[in-house]
């Protein structure tokens, strides 16, 4: 299948590039209706085209290229000046932040239960068949019961 496969019918909100426009070239049987995007979405809409093709650069190398994808994300952060968001010591994510155990308090989160679903990920927040539920990813990270703020009349 060729990348010009991929282009059908239907709704689109691909940012117009180069190659999308020789793509467009290839399939004469669709007509293309291209727009400007209003300023006040233009951030998140090239920030998301940007997501995309970094993706697709740090998925390049192989699985076990951790220092290649290190310095494809230290270049990127240089140029946008922001050395300072590099990961240090390789590619690790802060999971918990949790007060220290106090005696007879149970842990306000347990060592080693995490969701199956990480927290960013959309699919929480679509209730699609078949997608993971919020409120089932959460439960198991709640070791505490809820209380109740309603007070009674005084």
């Amino acid at each position: 299948m060729t990348s010009d496969d991929k282009l059908s019918a239907g709704l689109q909100e691909s940012v117009v590039t180069t190659a999308l426009l020789r793509r467009l070239t290839r399939r004469p049987d669709l007509q293309a209706t291209i727009a400007g995007v209003d300023s006040a979405d233009q951030a998140d809409v090239l920030a998301a085209h940007l997501g995309t093709s970094i993706l697709r650069g740090l998925r390049v190398p192989s699985d076990t290229d951790e220092a290649g994808r290190l310095a494809l994300v230290r270049l990127v952060l240089e140029l946008l000046d922001a050395a300072e968001d590099t990961p240090v010591d390789g590619v690790r994510r802060l999971l918990a932040l949790t007060k220290p155990a106090r005696p007879g308090a149970p842990p306000t989160y347990p060592e080693g239960v995490r969701p199956s679903t990480p927290l960013s990920d959309v699919a929480l927040l679509t209730n699609a068949h078949g997608d993971p539920s919020l409120g089932s990813e959460s439960r198991p990270n709640s070791t505490r019961p809820t209380r109740s703020t309603s007070s009674a009349p005084s």
